[in-house]
């Protein structure tokens, strides 16, 4: 599996904006409950997600890179924030950090 490293910097509570040797190392992995709110919100497919999406400016591409069948992958930023407004949840809803 792949994933997605930000620098995080804690003194200022945002990602990848410092580059120094106290910004700690995080990887951004899809939520184990990634299916449970695809299913809650009547998503059962990646194609189904590309098309709640598409309103959002977020190509089917997009969706097919970042999620298998199986809703894991490599998140991208794009995909995480479509998907947060789309389904009205906080990022931590839909990846967690490690």
């Amino acid at each position: 599996m792949t994933t997605l490293t930000l620098t995080y910097c804690s003194r200022c509570d945002v990602f990848d904006r410092h580059m120094t040797d106290d910004c700690t190392r995080l990887a951004l992995h899809w939520s184990a409950d990634l299916a449970g709110l695809m299913a809650n919100n009547g998503v059962h497919s990646r194609l189904q997600l590309a098309h709640r999406l598409e309103p959002l400016g977020v190509a089917r591409s997009t969706v097919y890179r970042g999620l298998d069948d199986e809703w894991r992958g490599t998140p991208s930023l794009i995909l995480i924030a479509a998907m947060c407004r789309a389904f009205g949840v906080a990022p931590g809803d839909v990846v967690v950090a490690r």
